[in-house]
């Protein structure tokens, strides 16, 4: 009866992790289709800003000229259960060093990094949904003037991209690149002046896709990770309820037998009392 007891006691605590596993799914795949409609919109966006970087560009705009700053910013999570996400990054980061300033989005990622002797010049906390993307590029204080890297985890896979100043395959598909309408906007005035406004909110822009790209991929690999627990959590329930039954069939048995023994001596016993006829 003490095993049946553990048993049970076993099945309970399996339910319960299962029950808290098949919500952190649940919630990874609602964050992945809204953030998904986020991404969607925010392409459309950043299309039409590439458009008019490309004509102010061709109109013979410049990309304003970079200071001796350079920066790698790492994109990672506040959060856990997400299988290989942070261990990845850190990887890479020990794998690709590079001599310059280091920063950090995410708290787990930035102690992560501080572990393995990574020190981090800024550790900000990472948006758990699209709402704080804006407010994070204004943590990081970004500008013009420095050239901006980011590490970050894409699609099963880390990899570090330039966020400014665009890289030279970007720029040749700005050279080429023709407007999407029927007819070109009307540029008034110097298109130096027009040009430093737009490359900031560029630079804010696609600080924001890499986040959500970041933050998306954070969701998936969560996914990945609560599908196969829920999986091996189903694996282990089913073996406990099998060894619960069988258990409990062989207690059933023993009282039985308990009974039909009791039942044998009793019968002996009156027999040996009645004489026979």
């Amino acid at each position: 009866m003490d095993a049946l007891a553990g048993l049970r006691k076993q099945l309970g605590t399996v339910a319960s992790l299962h029950s808290l596993v098949r919500a952190l799914r649940l919630l990874s795949a609602v964050n992945l289709k809204m953030l998904a409609k986020v991404e969607l919109a925010q392409q459309a966006c950043l299309e039409q800003m590439r458009s008019a970087m490309a004509l102010l560009l061709q109109r013979g705009a410049e990309l304003p000229a970079l200071g001796s700053g350079q920066l790698r910013l790492v994109l990672g999570s506040d959060h856990g259960l997400c299988g290989g996400f942070h261990q990845g990054l850190v990887a890479f980061c020990l794998e690709h060093p590079e001599p310059t300033e280091m920063g950090c989005v995410g708290l787990r990622l930035g102690q992560a990094l501080e572990e393995k002797g990574l020190k981090a010049g800024r550790v900000l906390s990472a948006p758990s949904s699209e709402a704080g993307l804006g407010g994070l590029f204004k943590k990081l204080g970004l500008g013009l003037e420095a050239r901006v890297d980011v590490v970050l985890w894409n699609q099963g896979r880390v990899e570090q991209v330039a966020l400014w100043p665009p890289c030279s395959q970007e720029m040749l598909e700005l050279a080429g690149r023709r407007w999407s309408g029927r007819c070109q906007p009307l540029v008034w005035g110097e298109p130096e002046q027009l040009a430093a406004p737009l490359f900031e909110q560029w630079l804010e822009w696609r600080c924001q896709e890499f986040c959500l790209r970041a933050l998306i991929s954070e969701n998936q690999a969560r996914l990945s990770v609560m599908q196969a627990a829920e999986k091996n959590l189903d694996s282990l329930r089913d073996g406990l309820q099998g060894r619960s039954r069988q258990l409990h069939q062989n207690v059933v048995t023993e009282e039985l037998l308990d009974v039909v023994s009791g039942f044998e001596i009793l019968n002996s016993a009156i027999r040996e009392l009645v004489p026979a006829n």
